[in-house]
């Protein structure tokens, strides 16, 4: 019914709203009006009533605070007129605040409408639950929500509303029965709504950790599902998006399977293997399409449908690490990373191939060109998916030319993006090291060109490299003496080599008198914390060499920092000079290992760098979290 009044009033608002209070004055004028139509009790119609509270919530929508009519909104819901319970419901989900004393009263409305059997009643008050899941008083309709999506006389159209409403409850919450959930909702996914099944499908997935003993069957159900919608064909029209049979419930139905353990049943294995098979060629079928350029309407849409649907199934893939009975996959990624124009293309076939790093059945060293050129890519999502999947894809045949490639963009790479390089290429050397000394060469060409992205991790990675070879601490001391003499090292530079002088003092035939003053040179432009270690390995070395003129030097060079500004540095140096009239075996062992010297392995220093793909760790997971955060769309449709 159209209001006059309201569009009246939201007029008179934007014509004076250029004036200097002039909506102020209206508003004010407007509540008092309000104000006194609501206290003439009982002479307001039904029509004025839900005129007279639209205006309250515009007024409100304006940022003006409106402190009465929440009585008026609550006797809206009320209402057999559904224009009048929907304007009722809409401004308590506006107005009314959880510590408010209309709660009462609003939740014995909305447990009344609940169970009414009305289908426009128990939406309503299914979408006010839904969108006013913050409010504390929710919680105790949890269990409303569960009988209305339990009961076996629930038209299909409102148990989509009630599986999303129970959706967002018992993400907030967590109180409910999973167990009667997971059966009611693989009843539901027989109905013949494809909109239904989706909402369902996500309250599944939330319960599917909860439920184990289930597992068998919801697996089964899913891939007869897929198969339904993949192999026969059964989809209704109106869910074909772009020639892509209802993609959203593919990827449901795909995560799920995903999240379950594989079923020891020969014939659901043999559906699930055709449907993944079909996904794969007709994805196949796609892209060659596009490639060449085919003339077809709406292509653009019908390929990001299918890749959403053909990621998700390359994960289930690797899942079931059958990828020898897919003989083209290798093919599709390989198309994949052939369409130049099209970067979510590339991000796509990257995205499969670090779904597909562990996988032993598939020969994935066969793109790796293409990949090392994806390094180059402008696209800063495209290059860090390349080098996690450089990660896995390099082998020792290839080693040396995928190192080469990242030395040599490392210096015109953006900043943001070489410290990752830099993980990259030092993971992948200490991976299929040849030779110490080929690994020191190559981190000192990153120190070259681009210091600043080399952090402790990667530079102390190096160093445990190296100390645990007796035949590289020779080639890694002289390295470093060459490095200390061109005085141009960055800090994380100063550290290695000091550290090595402090290491390897095997391979020194005299004291390293040269190399310290080096050092020394460099600590002005040190931060405060390499300053502190940097006197440390000043003081090792002086409890390693006898010779005096070099033990002077580090007396004076100690003694200089007495007096630093900075409080770590001045406490380590005055410790270490009271530390020189001591003698004997208490001087000999004044000074322990560095911890993140002594525990830490090649394998965890890379844990904390930024991965992309991790569906690749092989775990299971939780698809849809546990977190109080609102509905998606992905949940709906």
């Amino acid at each position: 019914m159209d209001m006059r009044g309201l569009s009246t009033f939201i007029a008179d608002l934007r014509k004076d709203s250029g004036q200097a209070g002039g909506e102020r004055a209206r508003v004010k004028k407007e509540l008092a009006k309000i104000r006194a139509k609501f206290q003439k009790n009982g002479s307001l119609s039904g029509y004025h009533r839900k005129k007279y509270v639209c205006k309250l919530m515009y007024i409100n929508m304006l940022g003006y605070e409106v402190d009465f009519g929440h009585i008026e909104a609550v006797n809206l819901i009320c209402s057999t007129t559904h224009s009048e319970k929907a304007v009722g419901y809409l401004a308590c989900n506006l107005l009314i605040q959880q510590d408010s004393e209309m709660t009462t009263l609003l939740i014995n409305q909305i447990k009344h409408d609940l169970s009414s059997g009305s289908e426009f009643d128990q939406s309503l008050a299914l979408n006010f639950l839904a969108n006013a899941w913050k409010m504390t008083f929710v919680e105790n309709m949890i269990k409303d929500v569960e009988n209305l999506f339990f009961a076996s006389r629930c038209v299909d159209r409102v148990r989509k509303k009630a599986a999303i409403t129970l959706l967002q409850l018992i993400r907030t919450y967590g109180e409910f029965d999973a167990d009667r959930i997971a059966r009611t909702a693989m009843v539901a996914l027989e109905g013949a709504d494809m909109g239904g099944s989706n909402a369902v499908l996500s309250l599944l997935a939330s319960v599917l950790s909860l439920v184990p003993e289930q597992h068998a069957t919801i697996l089964e159900k899913c891939i007869r599902i897929l198969a339904r919608i993949v192999l026969e064909k059964r989809t209704p029209h109106d869910y074909i998006y772009f020639g892509v049979p209802t993609p959203w419930t593919q990827c449901k139905l795909l995560r799920i399977i995903r999240s379950i353990e594989p079923s020891d049943n020969q014939r659901i294995h043999s559906y699930l293997m055709h449907s993944l098979n079909k996904i794969v060629n007709a994805t196949e079928k796609l892209l060659n399409e596009f490639l060449q350029k085919r003339p077809q309407n709406n292509v653009n849409n019908r390929i990001n449908a299918m890749n959403s649907v053909f990621c998700d199934a390359v994960s289930v893939i690797s899942w079931y690490q059958n990828e020898a009975q897919f003989p083209n996959l290798t093919t599709v990624i390989a198309l994949y990373l052939s369409s130049h124009n099209n970067p979510y293309g590339i991000y796509v076939g990257l995205r499969a191939l670090g779904l597909l790093t562990r996988s032993n059945g598939l020969e994935l060293a066969v793109v790796y060109r293409r990949v090392v050129e994806c390094v180059y890519h402008t696209d800063a999502s495209i290059q860090r998916q390349a080098l996690f999947v450089l990660r896995h894809i390099t082998t020792q045949a290839n080693v040396d030319e995928v190192v080469g490639e990242l030395l040599l963009y490392l210096s015109n790479a953006p900043k943001d993006i070489q410290w990752l390089i830099v993980d990259t290429a030092l993971q992948i050397s200490q991976t299929h090291c040849t030779s110490v000394s080929w690994l020191i060469d190559i981190f000192f060409n990153i120190l070259k060109e681009a210091s600043f992205a080399v952090n402790r991790k990667a530079w102390t990675s190096i160093y445990q490299f190296i100390i645990k070879d007796s035949h590289g601490q020779a080639y890694a001391y002289t390295t470093a003496c060459d490095a200390l003499k061109g005085k141009n090292l960055s800090e994380p530079g100063v550290l290695f080599c000091a550290h090595i002088l402090k290491s390897c003092e095997q391979s020194l035939k005299s004291a390293p008198i040269n190399e310290v003053e080096a050092i020394n040179s460099c600590l002005a432009e040190c931060s405060a914390n390499a300053q502190a270690e940097l006197i440390t390995c000043f003081f090792t070395l002086y409890q390693k060499y006898t010779d005096r003129a070099f033990r002077c030097r580090i007396q004076e060079m100690l003694r200089h920092f007495v007096s630093s500004t900075d409080l770590e540095v001045q406490k380590r140096a005055c410790e270490y000079t009271a530390f020189l009239d001591f003698t004997g075996d208490y001087m000999e062992n004044s000074i322990e290992p560095e911890k993140y010297m002594q525990d830490q392995s090649v394998a965890s220093l890379f844990q904390s760098c930024a991965m992309v793909g991790e569906e690749t760790s092989g775990e299971k997971k939780n698809i849809f979290s546990s977190n109080s955060t609102p509905l998606s769309i992905d949940d709906i449709f």
